[in-house]
């Protein structure tokens, strides 16, 4: 039979090291989407004003977030490696409810609320960028509605007088003409 002592530190498997650093990734991975969020809620008033330079500009703040945020995800697996191999699986098998049940209780805590902070931030972001897809297609859509217009009216009448007016049409043969 096992002591109750034995069993209330059997959750402790793993070096707390291997969680801060996780908490640490995690924290910063937070920050860097909210950033990112910022970015998107910034392009759909710049895409609603049809602001091409802003929407530039937002191009280019955003990619080394983008970057970052790669950097960080690496980074997040690499701390993973030793407690997959420590658990004798791979870093992407692991989830924050295993990790939680090999650490003490606040440790575990920190874990899913850092979880639960992350997830709520990706999802909005993701939101956003559904959002913003939606009124750029909308807004492609609108310019692509004009443009096959003006091709209409332009292959209705595709010659113009050297004033803008339209030129005179010559009249077209007819079936029935037998001139050579």
């Amino acid at each position: 039979m096992t002591s109750p002592a034995a069993t209330s530190t059997a959750y402790c498997l793993l070096p707390t090291a291997y969680f801060s650093d996780l908490l640490a990734i995690l924290d910063a991975q937070l920050a860097t989407y909210q950033h990112l969020r910022h970015i998107a809620e910034e392009r759909r008033a710049a895409l609603a004003d049809a602001d091409v330079d802003h929407l530039a500009a937002l191009v280019a703040r955003e990619q080394p977030l983008l970057s970052h945020a790669r950097k960080l995800e690496a980074a997040r697996l690499q701390v993973l490696r030793p407690i997959a191999a420590e658990l004798n699986t791979t870093p992407d098998a692991l989830t924050v409810s295993r990790l939680c049940a090999l650490t003490d209780p606040a440790t575990a805590t920190a874990l899913q609320q850092a979880k639960d902070r992350l997830l709520e931030h990706v999802a909005g972001l993701s939101e956003l960028n559904r959002n913003n897809a939606d009124l750029l297609q909308a807004c492609l859509d609108s310019v692509n509605a004009s443009l096959e217009q003006l091709l209409q009216v332009i292959q209705l009448d595709p010659r113009y007088a050297g004033s803008g007016t339209r030129a005179t049409q010559p009249e077209s043969p007819r079936l029935t003409d037998m001139r050579a």
